[in-house]
């Protein structure tokens, strides 16, 4: 039987699926993008339904499963058994095309609608003069020049922000920071450094300051759960020690002043991902789902990817994905990762070479911010040890150097001076 193209395509979204639902996120991509309302074949729209809902329950799909899920539903031979199953793979002839496939089906649908309208404007319109309408309808879609955006659009706005001085960075609460990156919508920034030296800490802090400021914001916690990463939040906004959280002793003037503090937290517009090891499918849901705009990472390490030929592929295509979402959708990622063991043995600086997996980072990062306890930088004390902090990486190709004093006891982080041991090192500081 001879297939439209337009069938031959929701065909091809099907079959792609079955064929492969875990290699380069197929499932993922089709579910994200995809509703069951778009399709135009009442038989595909019944294999979808169980397809997603099989993706939905974590089952494996394939075509035998799929035969299983639809006979199970009594679904099978409505769309004429398994014969039709065997048939939605024919036209698939590789599954990296699927975006192309997904794009495709949803313009066909819209077209659909577009159809619909007209008719429900004018009844009486002649089947010809509607094809008419339609052909012009994809003709104007057809350019190349969709996402051409002309500059003299741009340019009194422009100007008239230069002289009110209006920045259109955001603020993340440490001077030297913000005076000399600007963090804007659609930023990468990566936060490295070792383990134990305070990446989670910087990143706590930052997203307080953050919510201060009423933005929307979506924190990956990878390695704690939600309950648990409130005992990082609730120090830093009452006067209570981080210590009474851990070990869950408190006074009763404690329980006064966290009773008067939830009222605060309770208004944040805070948002937590509860997967310990996020596919960038995942964070992408609970970003469009939150409607956050700074999203914290925390950490690359923890991260589920597709499998690739090496784990620096597999990196690499999470790390492009995170920031081609924050591009398209305006968000400043903030992502934690891990440095390699090299700077605990020779006390030198992190360079960008110590990043783990550092080449696929690095390339797709804005700014890459490094943590290190330096020996040589002088502490108030134990409980208060001061951490350098520096841009290995800057668009605008600042390398600063700020101090980061650790108050064990609240868990803030504050900006401070760098005074070194050495009187030269403290001047090349």
């Amino acid at each position: 039987m001879s297939l439209d193209h337009e069938t031959k395509l929701e065909y091809a979204v099907l079959g792609s699926v079955i064929i492969e639902d875990t290699t380069f996120d197929v499932a993922e991509v089709v579910f994200d993008e995809l509703d069951e309302s778009e399709f135009f074949s009442d038989r595909c729209k019944r294999v979808f339904r169980a397809l997603k809902e099989m993706h939905a329950a974590g089952e494996a799909i394939d075509l035998l499963t799929a035969s299983a899920k639809l006979k199970a539903t009594s679904e099978l031979a409505n769309v004429g058994g398994e014969a039709f199953i065997s048939e939605l793979l024919e036209p698939v002839s590789t599954t990296r095309h699927i975006r192309h496939y997904v794009a495709q089906v949803k313009k066909n649908a819209v077209m659909r609608r577009i159809r619909r309208e007209i008719a429900a404007l004018n009844p009486a319109a002649e089947p010809e003069a509607v094809e008419r309408i339609m052909q012009l309808v994809q003709l104007r879609d057809s350019g190349n020049d969709a996402c051409v955006v002309n500059a003299a659009s741009l340019v009194d706005e422009y100007v008239s922000e230069c002289e009110q001085g209006r920045s259109c960075g955001l603020k993340i609460g440490y001077p030297t920071f913000d005076e000399n990156f600007h963090a804007q919508p659609g930023d990468l920034v990566v936060v490295a450094a070792r383990t134990n030296v305070g990446k989670t800490a910087y990143l706590t802090n930052i997203l307080s300051n953050m919510l201060e400021q009423k933005i929307p914001c979506l924190y990956c916690a990878t390695e704690m759960r939600p309950k648990q990463f409130l005992d990082r939040i609730f120090p830093l906004r009452v006067s209570v020690p981080a210590s009474s959280f851990r070990a869950r002793t408190f006074r009763p003037e404690d329980i006064a002043e966290l009773q008067s503090g939830s009222t605060e937290v309770k208004e944040f517009p805070l948002n937590l991902l509860d997967i310990a090891s996020p596919t960038i499918s995942e964070i992408k849901r609970a970003l469009k789902g939150s409607q956050s705009k700074v999203l914290f990472v925390d950490y690359l390490g923890r991260c589920s990817t597709t499998h690739e030929q090496t784990r620096m592929r597999e990196i690499e295509k999470f790390v492009v994905e995170l920031k081609n979402e924050c591009v398209k959708n305006g968000i400043l990622c903030f992502l934690a990762v891990q440095l390699n063991r090299r700077t605990d043995f020779d006390n030198t600086p992190p360079k960008l070479a110590d990043l783990s997996d550092s080449s696929a980072v690095e390339k797709e990062a804005d700014a890459v911010v490094f943590l290190w306890r330096n020996p040589r930088v002088v502490s108030p004390g134990v409980h208060t040890p001061v951490i350098e902090a520096y841009f290995g990486k800057n668009r605008f190709g600042y390398t600063h150097k700020w101090g980061l004093a650790f108050n064990r006891t609240s868990m803030c982080m504050t900006e401070c001076t760098l005074e070194y041991k050495d009187d030269d090192d403290k001047k090349r500081g």
